[in-house]
């Protein structure tokens, strides 16, 4: 078993790292998809910890702000894989018209792109 010492005072004592770490990602994966009154619920219920007012709006804009970072990392994650999509689309047409025999100009008025870059991405590819 995977262990760590940690030093607790003066004893050291031995802790599973990988069980706690598994444990701890379904955990994640588990609360990910709870809203802030659901979350609430279960310090309440299954910690019996009390929750006051105060704590409950900090939760909920806990909970809306993590909801809102995820949303923009996805928007960014998307908008990334389409611009590289579109990248890597273009180099295989360029590289195709190329091949067929389109000189270096005729693909640079197709594509948009300046003589140069087309020369740089012929001799990359």
């Amino acid at each position: 078993m995977d262990c760590i010492n940690v030093e607790n005072g003066i004893d050291l004592v031995q802790w599973p790292v990988l069980p706690v770490f598994n444990l701890w990602q379904d955990l994640i994966r588990h609360i990910r998809n709870l809203n802030a009154k659901q979350k609430i619920d279960i310090i309440n219920k299954e910690y019996d910890i009390p929750v006051e007012s105060d704590i409950e709006e900090g939760v909920s804009i806990m909970c809306n702000l993590s909801q809102g970072i995820e949303e923009k990392a996805l928007e960014k994650g998307r908008s990334a894989g389409i611009a590289q999509g579109k990248t890597s689309a273009q180099i295989d047409i360029i590289l195709n018209m190329y091949n067929n025999n389109f000189t270096i100009e005729q693909i640079a008025l197709a594509t948009q792109y300046d003589v140069d870059k087309i020369k740089e991405i012929i001799q990359k590819n």
